[in-house]
């Protein structure tokens, strides 16, 4: 016993300085266990340029612009927007599809028309293939190409668009733009 303390008193001024420089570690470089998932997270600046800005209302729990990140799908915005109501519409949906800035999303409910009640006109990025097929030169199979192009690109920007679809030349858009909105 008597070596062990006299090995201490010998040593007892590195032992002190080494309790020191455990204590400065400790105070000036505190263990942060949520090290590894800071390092995960994307940077905020980065994030806010890939923000959009959406609008989503009809038969969803809380309608309203929602600010999201970009590439969201549809049914992640339905999942903020509270999920869909009991009576929604969703037979007719693309629900995997991507949302585009400043996109206005309309869930219907069942049963419900939805031709535009903006002077009767039929919305081309809502309608059903029946209520395409009452445009002047659109068939069934061009109806067919106008959902299919909505669902596959997201809906179109302004009514000349539907030119993109294989078979609707300007003649047909001549004749059917004043039939329909967007």
């Amino acid at each position: 016993m008597k070596k062990i303390i006299s090995k201490i008193n010998k040593y007892k001024n590195y032992i002190i300085i080494g309790f020191v420089g455990v204590i400065i570690i400790i105070i000036f470089f505190p263990y942060n266990s949520n090290d590894n998932e800071l390092e995960l997270e994307r940077p905020t600046n980065v994030l806010i340029n890939n923000r959009i800005v959406v609008e989503i209302i009809g038969e969803v729990y809380y309608p309203g612009i929602y600010e999201i990140n970009e590439n969201i799908r549809l049914y992640e915005l339905v999942i903020l927007a509270g999920g869909y109501k009991k009576d929604a519409d969703i037979d007719n949906i693309n629900q995997v599809r991507l949302i585009y800035d400043s996109e206005k999303i309309i869930i219907n409910r069942k049963g419900t028309n939805l031709i535009s009640v903006n002077n009767g006109k039929i919305n081309i990025n809502t309608a059903t293939i029946s209520q395409l097929t009452t445009l002047p030169g659109i068939g069934e199979a061009r109806a067919n190409s106008i959902i299919t192009y909505r669902n596959d690109f997201g809906p179109f920007v302004k009514i000349d668009d539907i030119m993109k679809i294989s078979g609707i030349s300007s003649a047909i858009f001549e004749n059917i733009k004043d039939f329909i909105c967007i």
